[in-house]
């Protein structure tokens, strides 16, 4: 029985905190509990929100606080009922509050053996829950990258696991790209800057992914793919976007309400292997808006695992 729910684990090129649930006596048996068919894993990515101590209005006031527990408890009730197989999340905090998540998620019948939460130092990080044992992990939250002569770091980076099936590996990241919030009119909504950092992520992510493995990125772009930066940035490292939609036919995921206005931001790119294995598969939002709890949907994927 593991008594500990962090242990911490040497991985290449960073270290990382490796969650496991208490309750796992052999990681090896855990059995997957998968969606649809047994070759099927469900693959689903969120902006959490700041589930982590961030400010916020408290009884009509700004303060520094943590999520409110109503609105954690939502959030899981959210994720009980698309029941992923590996959650990519987005403005997660550090490996206490990824412990906080889990548990509730356990609660509703989501045990997640594997999870992983970046170790850059910032309120604001990547998670990833897994029912399916990684065969590695790989935390890119160093990564910086030039810009009209000027050394700069990606707020969050990239956090990834690495999966084997029988004959082949295949590769899921998370990633949140600089947001919007901040920018003067002269900075063009950091678009340049998304741009540089997305080139640079991918380049990290190719390094230890082969283009014939297949490769599944998701995460929040903080952008629509409709912009040319973005999309150039993913095209460039053979990563395409994936078409998606709600029961209504609407793709939006994130709805900034002060100014009742819809965006899509949160999706997934896929290589040509991961691409040729979904042919035809179209990514899910989860209907409902206006939550008071997350300001963004959650998507998800039923991608046949690689054998």
């Amino acid at each position: 029985m593991l008594k500990s729910l962090t242990v911490f684990a040497t991985v290449s090129l960073a270290l990382l905190t490796i969650c496991l649930a208490p309750s796992v006596s052999n990681a090896g048996d855990f059995a997957v509990p998968v969606v649809g068919t047994p070759d099927t894993v469900r693959i689903c990515t969120w902006n959490l929100h700041n589930y982590n101590v961030a400010r916020r209005n408290v009884n009509g006031k700004w303060r520094v606080h943590p999520k409110p527990e109503s609105e954690r408890d939502a959030i899981c009730d959210v994720l009980a009922k698309i029941n992923p197989d590996i959650l990519l999340v987005q403005e997660i905090g550090d490996s206490g509050f990824m412990n906080d998540f889990r548990a509730r998620l356990e609660k509703r019948g989501l045990r997640f053996a594997f999870c992983a939460v970046g170790e850059r130092k910032v309120s604001s990080r990547l998670g990833i829950l897994s029912k399916i044992k990684p065969e590695k992990v790989f935390d890119f939250s160093d990564t910086q990258f030039e810009m009209d002569g000027i050394q700069k770091a990606s707020p969050r980076g990239t956090l990834g696991f690495k999966f084997k099936g029988a004959s082949k590996e295949w590769f899921v990241f998370c990633v949140h790209l600089k947001s919007k919030f901040g920018a003067k009119k002269a900075d063009g909504e950091f678009a340049a800057l998304r741009y540089a950092e997305a080139s640079a992520l991918c380049s990290r992510i190719r390094g230890v992914c082969p283009d014939s493995s297949p490769l599944i990125v998701g995460g929040d772009m903080n952008d629509v793919p409709e912009n040319s930066k973005l999309i150039e940035a993913f095209a460039m490292n053979f990563l395409r976007p994936l078409p998606q939609r709600d029961s209504s036919g609407a793709d939006f995921t994130y709805l900034w309400a002060k100014k009742n206005l819809r965006f899509k931001y949160d999706l997934f790119f896929v290589n040509y292997s991961a691409s040729n294995i979904l042919d035809g598969i179209t990514a899910v939002v989860f209907d409902g808006e206006n939550r008071s709890e997350c300001d963004h949907r959650p998507v998800y994927i039923d991608f046949p695992m690689p054998r």
